[in-house]
């Protein structure tokens, strides 16, 4: 599972459960000019970039399966809405 994008409060985890026991490897990315990505991205859609041809869904979470099911084909980027 990848997890991009920042929270806009605290979050919690609990590494003996989440991340010890189920022998899960978590990697964390940092060292981008944070806002000079955002200043690129915002020009390029201002300028009328198309991002749907990038995207696959949106899927609700009920669907979450079909969601998996499309980023296993490879068939872009997933976006779900909770």
């Amino acid at each position: 599972m990848v997890l991009v994008g920042l929270t806009s409060g605290e979050t919690s985890l609990d590494l003996a459960n989440d991340i010890i026991y189920k022998e899960a490897t978590v990697y964390g990315v940092t060292g981008r000019l944070m806002y000079q990505t955002w200043d690129e991205c915002m020009e390029m859609l201002n300028a009328g970039f198309d991002l749907k041809p990038l995207m696959s869904g949106p899927y609700a979470l009920k669907d979450f399966e079909q969601a998996f099911e499309a980023v296993k084909t490879a068939t872009g980027r997933v976006v779900m809405i909770p």
